[in-house]
């Protein structure tokens, strides 16, 4: 919603994520171009690339997201853990594993540091220790497999949740 000829970066954002889970890409990379110059000047630059990186990340296109979430400076904590939740997921995607761990490793110390709070807090560590369950789940050990995916499953709150499911189904 555009008001006094602006939008807010929650509201770009959220169109766009929407939109490209829709798989409606043609439309959403028109909306991104379109709306961007609606964008408050002092977080246009940093939000556009952020949401252009996802748009890249939806379609899984995940060098171009890589390489615009590296240009990306946060202000915003959470914001910031987002993209961590991105870039996890496009490693592990890419068997970068050895970049995998040292980023849910900064992950973790970051939450750590900036003393995330709240759900907040247990979202974004659940998901890193999660993701590191998954990666050391032994290939086809029937049994951790399946204690892991009801761990998984009884995890709350845990962002991703399904996604972390589909990789632990792979190792069957």
């Amino acid at each position: 919603m555009i008001i006094d000829n602006s939008i807010s970066p929650y509201t770009y954002r959220s169109t766009i994520i929407c939109g490209a889970q829709l798989q409606e890409y043609d439309w959403v990379e028109q909306f991104i171009f379109d709306y961007k110059s609606y964008l408050e000047t002092k977080y246009r630059e940093s939000t556009f690339q952020e949401c252009l990186a996802r748009f890249y990340f939806e379609k899984k296109d995940y060098q171009k997201a890589m390489e615009l979430l590296s240009q990306v400076e946060f202000k915003d904590s959470l914001q910031n853990l987002n993209t961590r939740i991105l870039l996890a997921i496009m490693y592990f995607e890419e068997d970068e594993f050895d970049a995998l761990e040292a980023l849910l490793n900064s992950m973790k110390a970051f939450i750590r540091r900036k003393r995330v709070m709240g759900y907040h807090k247990a979202n974004y560590m659940n998901f890193a220790q999660m993701l590191i369950k998954v990666l050391y789940c032994p290939d086809f050990d029937k049994q951790a497999i399946n204690e892991l995916q009801s761990e998984i499953k009884d995890t709350t709150p845990l962002p991703r949740r399904q996604w972390l499911l589909e990789q632990l189904n792979k190792k069957n």
